[in-house]
């Protein structure tokens, strides 16, 4: 979260007010914070889809405001902590505004969790994973490869694709499997079974991506506000003059 002080530029703006302005202070301070945070927002959500690449949806609407009650000094603007279902943005887009490596994936944990993914490893998508628009792994499928991995973990199914262990497996075993496929030769990872061989869904890799910082969030909300918050402040004042009389 960011948080945004103005005490300073209240005390700035305010030294030559009369005692009937300053008795509207606290209104006038809260609105114009909450309209200065709004603007920030605005311009973070206008700056995503230049940082990144086909956006989802939820990246799209993960800048939060926090509104500022009558008598505060400070602004927040913030990237959203929970999601009703997968990854909160926060967690995937911290390495995009502070850089260094990513946040561990709902997925990766899962993984973990199954005994499947060993320590200080992540997961990445395959040449063969099917993506959404988005250039993620698409929902159905990812769920469906956690439900049949954790499936065989928990029936002691060590997959390394072999001859022998493919006559073995017949028809019934998991469409998805965690292993070496061809005899060890291929990477770790999870494999969609095919007719005539398999394809990488996902790949391990040694430790998480690392990221340069992409999203310029603080940047942009400080810069919206040093340029706004004494023009809106003004207007406020003015409002709240209009509506005592």
């Amino acid at each position: 979260m960011i948080q945004i002080s103005v005490s300073s530029d209240v005390n700035r703006l305010t030294r030559w007010l009369s005692s009937a302005e300053r008795d509207q202070l606290p209104y006038a301070t809260a609105l114009a914070l909450t309209r200065s945070a709004q603007a920030a927002q605005a311009r973070v959500k206008e700056e995503i889809p230049r940082a990144f690449d086909r956006p989802n949806p939820l990246t799209k609407r993960s800048v939060r405001i926090m509104m500022t009650r009558k008598g505060e000094t400070v602004a927040k603007v913030y990237l959203q902590d929970e999601a009703a279902k997968g990854t909160p943005p926060v967690r995937y887009l911290f390495a995009e505004v502070e850089g260094g490596q990513r946040n561990e994936t709902r997925f990766e944990r899962a993984l973990r969790f199954a005994g499947l993914l060993p320590a200080g490893m992540a997961v990445v998508p395959g040449k063969g994973a099917p993506l959404d628009a988005y250039g993620n792994v698409r929902n159905g499928v990812a769920t469906a490869v956690l439900s049949q991995v954790q499936a065989n973990a928990h029936s002691g199914v060590n997959e390394n694709e072999t001859k022998g262990s493919k006559k073995r497996a017949g028809a019934k075993r998991a469409r998805y499997f965690m292993g070496r496929p061809g005899g060890g030769r291929l990477p770790l990872g999870i494999y969609q079974r095919l007719a005539h061989g398999v394809k990488p869904i996902y790949i391990v890799v040694q430790q998480r991506p690392s990221y340069h910082p992409r999203l310029r969030f603080y940047e942009l909300v400080e810069a919206v506000i040093q340029a706004k918050f004494a023009g809106l402040f003004k207007e406020a004042l003015a409002q709240a003059m209009r509506t005592a009389k």
